[in-house]
């Protein structure tokens, strides 16, 4: 197996179908007796812990995972801190002993397994967990099951309101337990409606042959290749808060929506139909500047002048557009500019420097918010924003998708859209803020391409293309499947 081409193992992954529960059934009756003792707690050296659950969650995780990619295989770790039992985010209480189910599948054929590494001396470097995938014998069991993977619950009692702080060791978030109050019970009530409504709209990209992409990532210096799953069972949203603190992020979190490029965003079609993002312009400085008592005019980004000689005018706004959103988050100048840089090397320090001097030149008011880490309590404020947009859709049934600033609907719900944008705004923080709409923009294109229709009939085309959405084969075999199974289940 390719090691670095992996998904992670999904410790939500349930199902109460025949069809699996004969498939444990079939894989536990080809067990020795020792076996299936160990699994049944019958067995006085193992204790009386049941693990017939823990191997119907394996079998349903990797049934996953063959039916979405044969090639992907699964990271998994066997550290025994990250199961704690009776963590709320351990849903279906799954123990540390989730490995001895492993090496008993191992040893019968089941699974292949790529153990994980440690670098004692540079931890950074090397380290993985353990790798499984399904042997063609496990495949062939597969191949009776016949269910699809949105038939599986595969978020099953899985905790949607997040809590987190870094961790002191290794300065990684991790999720923290908490005891539930008014506040999250209503911040769960609402995630989980949103959740469930979601159940019954179909999301998927539409040009996209097979339901996931590959992207490659840079991690700890080495190129790996990303498996990013986009179908229906993709669609569970949390919401996420940081630093301990209730006040701090809390923005929603998890759709597939949400790990897409932008440009196969505009292929997102809900329920068969074309959809439009309308994003709030500008959001995190145009709050700031509410905050301070003013209000951005225009284009908060232009200058209106060549700042830096070596940086070209049109690629100037572009810069400083990054460049000011990353500051907000940052605590420094000096941090600010590395962020910065860390993806654009051929910038220097004494390049960027002037570019936000004059961003704070045209907007004074925002001076004491820049490098003064206000991101985290931001994406707290538009989550407040996100949270009334989401409710107001649910309210009325309706899909939406969010992506923390913007948000995707069907066309038809445009207006519905603009008007709860504005709506929320104003709840939140006082006032609205211009939003702006990808479809407006595109048709705008459109219309300005058909003025050069007859004298530059390339350009015209290109533009058609470019903006044309074709449903791909394994797009229109997903969708009529997903229609087949909802008309086919009780109502």
């Amino acid at each position: 197996m390719d090691v670095w081409y992996s998904r992670l193992f999904n410790v939500h992954a349930w199902s109460e179908h025949k069809q699996i529960a004969d498939l444990v059934d079939e894989v536990f009756e080809s067990l020795s007796q020792e076996e299936q003792q160990q699994l049944t707690g019958a067995s006085r050296n193992k204790g009386k812990t049941d693990l017939k659950k823990h191997l119907r969650l394996v079998l349903v995780d990797q049934y996953v995972a063959w039916k979405t990619d044969p090639e992907v295989c699964t990271s998994i770790s066997f550290n025994r801190n990250n199961y704690t039992v009776s963590s709320r985010y351990n849903g279906l209480h799954i123990s540390p002993r989730v490995k001895d189910v492993c090496d008993i599948l191992i040893t019968n054929g089941y699974l292949d397994i790529a153990p994980g590494s440690y670098n004692r001396q540079n931890p950074g470097l090397g380290n993985r967990n353990s790798r499984i995938k399904p042997t063609p014998k496990l495949e062939r069991l597969f191949k009776n099951v016949g269910l699809e993977t949105f038939e599986l619950s595969l978020d099953h009692n899985r905790e949607c309101i997040i809590l987190r702080d870094k961790d002191l060791e290794d300065n990684k978030a991790k999720d923290i337990e908490y005891e539930d109050t008014p506040q999250t019970n209503k911040m769960r009530a609402e995630v989980q409606a949103y959740n469930q409504m979601m159940l019954e709209h179909y999301v998927d990209v539409a040009s996209l042959e097979q339901p996931f992409i590959i992207r490659d990532v840079k991690r700890n210096g080495r190129n790996i290749r990303q498996h990013v799953q986009i179908d229906q069972t993709q669609k569970f949203v949390r919401r996420i808060f940081s630093r301990s603190s209730w006040e701090m992020n809390g923005r929603w979190n998890g759709g597939f929506w949400q790990n897409l490029p932008k440009e196969l965003r505009r292929e997102i079609l809900i329920n068969d139909e074309p959809t439009d993002e309308i994003d709030y312009s500008g959001l995190h400085p145009s709050i700031l500047a509410l905050e301070a008592g003013s209000r951005l005019e225009g284009d908060p980004y232009d200058l209106g002048r060549q700042v830096v000689p070596s940086i070209p005018l049109n690629q100037q706004r572009a810069v400083v557009k990054l460049l000011v959103l990353i500051a907000i988050n940052a605590k420094s100048r000096p941090s600010a500019f590395s962020a910065y840089r860390a993806d654009h090397e051929k910038y220097k320090n004494n390049q960027l420097e002037p570019l936000l001097d004059a961003f704070i030149e045209k907007h004074p008011y925002l001076e004491d918010s820049i490098c003064a880490d206000q991101g985290i309590r931001l994406m707290n404020v538009d989550s407040e924003i996100a949270t009334h947009v989401i409710n107001r859709f649910v309210a009325e049934g309706k899909p939406i998708l969010s992506i923390h600033d913007s948000f995707i609907v069907v066309r038809e719900d445009q207006n519905l859209l603009r008007q709860a944008m504005s709506d929320a705004c104003i709840a939140v923080v006082g006032a609205d803020i211009e939003a702006e709409s990808r479809a407006e923009k595109e048709q705008e294109h459109m219309a300005y391409a058909r003025t050069w229709r007859d004298r530059a009939r390339d350009y015209f085309l290109d533009t058609y293309v470019a903006l044309l959405v074709n449903k791909s084969a394994g797009y229109q075999v997903r969708y009529k499947r997903w229609l087949d199974r909802m008309n086919d289940s009780p109502s």
